[in-house]
């Protein structure tokens, strides 16, 4: 499993590539009777008004594997039991059908010891995006008369994490599953509530491990290194890339 992860994590740019190899494909083929000295200048505003269209670019994902027991949702309802039974603009009524409600949702919340067996842990393998938003990319082009080159200065949003994704499968062609129940798999008792509770806290700590591992970091170094390399391809020397907060 180890392997397969680090590999999928290898992975990231093959979306991107394929992006920019569409898109430096159509302007070859558009500008391929024009001087194309003169394109670089002329034909920058609609490159740019293309490369938006695109919208979003994963610029990089964090693949990972994460497991979620039951009773860590318990530890934090006992907190909410004990604010119930302290607050005193309660009644004992009020206070008693909260945790009924509360023992009713949580199946064996009521009787819950941390030193209770665990009795429902979900193993979660799933993936996080780091994306850019094309669509706040601003440009300003500069030309040098003496050498007749252009730079560039790129300006774009700093890349963002979206929601990670756990889908049924995590690898369908090697029937890998997202979720697989480590413990209480012949447990039917439990609450609907519970079971999702549980897979939500997977993807929760998906995405922390995500944030722990620099991901957003990395995003920003392979998307200036690809913007850098694409622009250069067009003539701009040098190529300057800044980040928005």
């Amino acid at each position: 499993m180890k392997k397969i992860i680090e590999l999928l994590k290898k992975m990231w740019w093959a979306p991107l590539l394929l992006i920019i190899v569409v898109i430096a494909i159509y302007f070859s083929t558009s500008c391929n009777k024009k001087n194309k000295s003169n394109i670089i200048i002329k034909d920058t505003a609609l490159i740019i008004e293309e490369i938006k269209q695109v919208k979003e670019l994963i610029s990089a994902q964090y693949f990972g594997e994460v497991y979620a027991d039951l009773y860590e949702i318990y530890n934090e309802k006992t907190a909410e039991i004990k604010a119930i039974k302290e607050d005193k603009t309660l009644t004992k009524n009020e206070k008693n059908i909260r945790l009924k409600k509360l023992f009713k949702t949580y199946t064996r919340l009521e009787n819950y010891k941390e030193s209770n067996k665990p009795i429902l842990v979900y193993i979660g393998r799933g993936w996080v995006n780091a994306v850019m938003d094309i669509k706040t990319l601003q440009f300003k082009v500069k030309k040098d008369p003496a050498s007749k080159i252009s730079s560039i200065n790129i300006n774009v949003d700093s890349p963002k994490l979206i929601a990670p994704v756990i889908n049924p499968y995590f690898i369908p062609e090697k029937k890998i599953p997202g979720y697989d129940i480590f413990i209480g798999e012949n447990d039917t008792s439990l609450s609907a509530t519970e079971v999702e509770e549980v897979k939500a806290l997977c993807i929760k700590k998906l995405k922390e491990d995500a944030e722990k591992s620099n991901i957003l970091e990395t995003a920003k170094e392979s998307a200036t290194n690809t913007l850098k390399k694409f622009f250069t391809q067009l003539g701009f020397q040098p190529v300057n890339i800044s980040f928005n907060q």
